[in-house]
């Protein structure tokens, strides 16, 4: 089991359904998560980026070279890119907020329940061009946090019907942002503005600790996240590697 903290541990840490299995090893943690999709079963964790990929590559292979994997990501926490050897990367920029925010006062804005699971997975869906895929996915990573008692889940409803939605997971340390969504039909009236104060509300009342987020740079997502507060802490690169 993992017993160290390692510089992108808060991620993993927070979304840790029932299934998930890790691995230390000299350098990096590895885990087997038992989700629906094949290209989340293993991923490889490191320290810091390495200059090649390829020698990474071929550690992974000898240590779980007996498994069915469709895809090896590599993640990680800095603030340089690392070229693929093959597959595809991106980067994506974490934003942090440590200040307090505005108490929420909208009849539109509720503290999502399990009865709310269809719609919140249904909206999670939307933009995917596998929805099936998307479905199985938004249904693993949602469905524990109802179980937990360390976590934040807000909806803001629109004539009855889930609109956007986010969901916040923290420990002893800080927070993290799983799921922040707003209906494509339904952006750019500050529903998700609601669901994001709301949630880092609900953490800010049993806690006060760095709240974290994801967003591409230039992106409508990070302007939202700026306007609330959050600033840039550090670029997180995610690299695919197809079999």
């Amino acid at each position: 089991m993992r017993s160290r903290q390692l510089p992108w541990s808060r991620t993993l840490h927070l979304t840790s359904p029932p299934g998930v299995t890790w691995t230390e090893h000299d350098d990096h943690v590895a885990y087997t998560a038992d989700t629906p999709l094949s290209s989340f079963h293993h991923r490889l964790l490191l320290d810091e980026p390495p200059e090649s990929l390829e020698p990474w590559k071929a550690r992974w292979d000898a240590l779980h070279g007996d498994t069915a994997v469709k895809d090896r990501m590599f993640a990680w926490e800095g603030r340089a890119p690392v070229a693929a050897p093959e597959g595809r990367s991106w980067t994506l920029w974490c934003l942090m907020a440590d200040q307090a925010v505005d108490e929420v006062r909208d009849a539109r804005v509720a503290p999502l329940q399990r009865s709310d699971l269809e719609a919140m997975v249904a909206l999670y869906t939307l933009g995917h061009p596998d929805a099936d895929d998307a479905a199985a996915w938004g249904r693993w990573m949602l469905e524990h946090l109802f179980d937990r008692d360390d976590a934040a889940l807000v909806g803001v409803f629109e004539g009855g019907q889930l609109a956007s939605m986010a969901t916040l997971a923290w420990d002893a340390r800080e927070a993290r942002y799983h799921a922040v969504i707003t209906h494509p039909d339904l952006r750019r009236r500050g529903l998700a503005e609601l669901a994001v104060t709301r949630a880092l509300q609900v953490y800010q009342e049993v806690s006060f600790g760095i709240a974290y987020v994801a967003a591409s740079e230039g992106t409508p997502a990070e302007a939202l996240y700026r306007k609330l507060g959050f600033r840039r802490a550090t670029a997180v690169t995610l690299v695919s590697v197809p079999r």
